[in-house]
């Protein structure tokens, strides 16, 4: 979705490093969660659980990049702006309570 990928996160974003510590693609972790939680299949929500041990994304953090597009989402029929937030607060308050 072009909303979460137009988001960068800074130096979160590498991935799949070879030998020389070269990635040779980049991932923003966040927008890749923000997007897995809208969705919210059973998979993306146990690939997010996977991000987050791995230090990969910091669930804090999600309210804070949420706060930054969310003027934007109403340019996306497909998401319900409300329904998206509810959805990111209630899985962020359940892994902190973790």
């Amino acid at each position: 979705m072009t909303l979460f990928r137009s988001y960068r996160a800074g130096k979160t974003e590498a991935s799949s490093f070879d030998k020389k510590g070269r990635s040779p693609f980049s991932t923003n972790f966040y927008a890749q969660t923000l997007a897995k939680i809208e969705r919210g299949h059973e998979t993306d929500l146990r690939d997010i659980e996977q991000m987050i041990k791995s230090n990969l994304v910091d669930p804090r953090r999600l309210l804070e990049l949420l706060s930054k597009i969310e003027g934007d989402i109403d340019k996306y029929p497909a998401l319900d702006a409300p329904s998206f937030q509810r959805a990111v607060e209630l899985f962020v308050s359940k892994t902190i309570k973790k």
